[in-house]
């Protein structure tokens, strides 16, 4: 099976290869796949973005997350302090454009992240934001099980 992601942004050759280099380089770099997962989840969930949230997800619940971890995960609450301070500083560099407030980075750097943890930090929230964005525009068919963002599940 391919990805509708990977089918659309197909469309460019190019655009492609350079989120799944991007992503390939990034997911075997300095943090393990739980932590990969809960940054793609915690800026998935502040974009809002129903594929990527569905696909890691699952990808989540791949590498060892329980449904409660998800959603604490999503929502930069959950119970595991370095956990919590990776997404929270992941949320924090999206709401803010980039300038996360002082006590993301000091509790990051408490839970025993350095700075090449922060660099690659960075670059998958870059790498998810596009694939966010792709799908946000495009609303292509969500090929795995259907996740909602929090927000939307509280409102209804």
């Amino acid at each position: 099976m391919i990805p509708n992601l990977y089918a659309v942004l197909g469309h460019s050759p190019k655009a492609l290869k350079a989120d799944l280099d991007l992503s390939t380089t990034l997911e075997s770099a300095s943090l393990s796949g739980k932590e990969v997962q809960a940054i793609y989840l915690a800026v998935s969930e502040v974009n809002g973005c129903t594929y990527c949230l569905s696909a890691h997800t699952m990808l989540g619940q791949n590498v060892g997350f329980s449904e409660k971890e998800i959603a604490d995960l999503r929502a930069a609450k959950h119970a595991d302090a370095k956990l919590r301070a990776l997404t929270q500083l992941a949320k924090s560099l999206m709401e803010t454009k980039g300038k996360p407030d002082a006590k993301h980075f000091d509790a990051f750097h408490e839970a025993g992240y350095d700075k090449e943890n922060f660099m690659d930090l960075v670059g998958l929230v870059s790498a998810k934001v596009f694939s966010n964005f792709v799908h946000n525009a495009l609303k292509f068919p969500v090929d795995f099980p259907e996740r909602k963002p929090l927000q939307e599940k509280a409102a209804v």
